[in-house]
């Protein structure tokens, strides 16, 4: 298999280039894609994460599949790969019966060389806004609680996708770590006077303060401590529970969630996940410090169409 270096030049010109020129701002460092039709077109290194997704971008369904990629592995790249030259010059050998050039293409994520077993790379979601192709990939190392082999190891993913004819690749990250205790709550961000119980964001009361509850919450026992009210625990943290005892207006509804449990305005949503293409990208979903949740998520465009964006949470 030939390396990189030895390649050829006529098939691809642009190798281990950076990023096209309206992503240099976010990425920091590399050379614009001079020509948009090259057979591969490739970001060696490291890039940056996407600050927020382009309201006018549509997600591109995608299909993982594997193949031989020998030592391509083991350098940290991101590759679009536009035919079957492209992908015979970069792996050394034809593309699977399974990848159609004719109307696909493929991108190619090499996480590099990794000093253990454990490491996961993926794309998390594929979208075009333009001319630009935006992917998002995600290197999931091993946190600290994992049982892991220890070799090397060289994590990479394969995706194959309908053509983009006059795009140009933009290459982001969304990485996170691995927990393998199988504690959801390692990972679930709980708001103040919340805590985190079986994954579940619950809210806070009782105690020495005496907290009550938002709305018309009550004030309950918490069934997995060790404090019991009914064994001289007078001042034992509860949790929360809301249950319905007042009418709401014709124009508000019943929020029976317990960091609410009132009644609030209603809201109409325009693109309920239903609504936009599946599958959802791949990203985690997460419980923000406000509460509010952060992920995949089903919003309109500029122009009204739905689709998929991953948001974050607010900064603190």
């Amino acid at each position: 298999m030939r390396s990189h270096q030895t390649l050829s030049r006529a098939t691809i010109r642009n190798f281990a280039l950076a990023v096209g020129m309206p992503a240099l701002a976010l990425l920091g460092c590399g050379e614009g894609l001079t020509n948009p039709d090259d057979d591969v077109q490739q970001v060696a290194g490291d890039v940056g994460a996407l600050g927020a997704t382009p309201d006018a971008a549509s997600t591109i369904a995608f299909q993982t599949f594997t193949d031989d990629v020998g030592k391509q592995a083991s350098t940290k790249t991101r590759t679009l790969i536009r035919n079957a030259r492209g992908y015979q010059s970069l792996f050394g050998h034809a593309p699977p019966a399974a990848v159609d050039f004719s109307r696909e293409w493929v991108m190619f994520y090499a996480a590099g060389t990794e000093p253990t077993g454990g490491y996961q790379a993926s794309f998390l979601a594929l979208l075009r806004n333009g001319q630009s192709l935006i992917a998002i990939t995600q290197l999931v190392p091993p946190g600290k609680a994992c049982i892991v082999d220890q070799l090397v190891t060289t994590p990479y993913a394969l995706i194959k996708f309908p053509a983009q004819p006059g795009t140009s690749p933009q290459f982001y990250k969304s990485d996170s770590i691995s927990d393998c205790n199988g504690d959801p709550c390692s990972y679930t961000d709980c708001g103040p006077g919340m805590r985190c119980e079986a994954g579940k964001c619950v809210v806070s009361c009782g105690g020495l303060a005496g907290v009550a509850c938002p709305g018309q919450g009550k004030c309950g026992d918490d069934p997995n401590d060790t404090c019991d009210p009914a064994a001289g625990g007078a001042d034992c943290p509860g949790i929360c529970a809301c249950v319905q005892n007042v009418l709401c207006t014709a124009d508000s509804t019943f929020d029976s969630s317990p960091a609410v449990c009132a009644c609030v305005p209603v809201t109409t949503d325009p693109c309920p996940p239903d609504k936009c293409p599946s599958p959802a990208p791949a990203s985690p979903t997460m419980i923000c410090a406000d509460g509010s949740t952060a992920g995949p998520t089903c919003a309109p465009d500029a122009t009204g169409v739905c689709g998929w964006t991953i948001t974050k949470c607010p900064s603190p």
